[in-house]
């Protein structure tokens, strides 16, 4: 569990969402922030909220009581949080293997017991999750160069939207791999880049057409990021547990 210090404004919209769950009649839930609130590389701009929320129960009239404060978090926030019982969650490793590992990584609880103390997904389950997100990536990046390989600015804007993902992608590919995961985005990649290999300066450019100053994200660029992509999911598709 990390010792981040929680930004004032993840604080304050974790505070107002979860007082506002305890208004509506749910007691006793654990509250737990990961993700890059938790780690302390949260950016108000382009960086989600990732909670998750386990309770004892969710019938109906919890559900219905639930609807308005998840649907403000939702329209502020963008990423709805994981709700579960606490039954579901406690065999739901292989449900949530990214999401869990993610956790492993970095996590703090704002309300009650910790979840996931104790919860560790299989690594066969981590493997095939961490394929899957890469495959779609490039299916995606594919897509989207077919469709806009003359537009330097819209594959700017495909390359910073799947930019972020990846890069949660690539520290829990170190982290399933067994290497050490650096705190900066900067040397998660360049890491991940010495393992796989990949173009590290193909990635980092996709994360700098986030800012729209370098919208200019031309073919060739498109092309290197795109390579990077398909090698890390080679990559992780040749990998499997008990490798080193």
């Amino acid at each position: 569990m990390t010792t981040a210090t929680v930004p004032a404004a993840v604080r304050e919209a974790t505070d107002r969402l979860l007082s506002a769950i305890e208004a509506a009649g749910v007691q006793g839930a654990s509250a737990v922030l990961y993700g890059s609130a938790a780690r302390g590389d949260w950016h108000a701009a382009h960086s989600d909220i990732n909670l998750l929320l386990v309770v004892e129960a969710l019938p109906p009239a919890t559900l219905r009581a639930l609807a308005g404060p998840l649907s403000q978090w939702r329209a502020a926030h963008g990423s709805p949080p994981i709700l579960a019982t606490r039954a579901e969650w406690r065999t739901a490793e292989d449900s949530f293997p990214l999401e869990l590992a993610d956790m492993h990584l970095a996590r703090v609880v704002l309300r009650g017991p910790d979840p996931v103390e104790g919860h560790a997904p299989a690594r066969a389950d981590v493997r095939r999750a961490l394929e899957r997100e890469l495959r779609v990536a490039v299916l995606q990046l594919r897509r989207g160069y077919v469709a806009h390989a003359a537009d330097p600015e819209a594959l700017a804007r495909l390359a910073a939207a799947t930019g972020g993902p990846l890069l949660a992608v690539l520290r829990l590919l170190l982290q399933h791999v067994g290497e050490a995961v650096p705190p900066a985005a900067e040397a998660v990649i360049a890491r991940a880049a010495a393992r796989v290999p990949f173009d590290a300066e193909a990635v980092l450019a996709a994360r700098a057409a986030r800012d729209p100053a370098s919208r200019a994200f031309g073919a060739e660029a498109f092309e290197r990021y795109l390579a990077a992509v398909e090698a890390a999911a080679a990559f992780i598709d040749g990998h499997h547990p008990g490798d080193a």
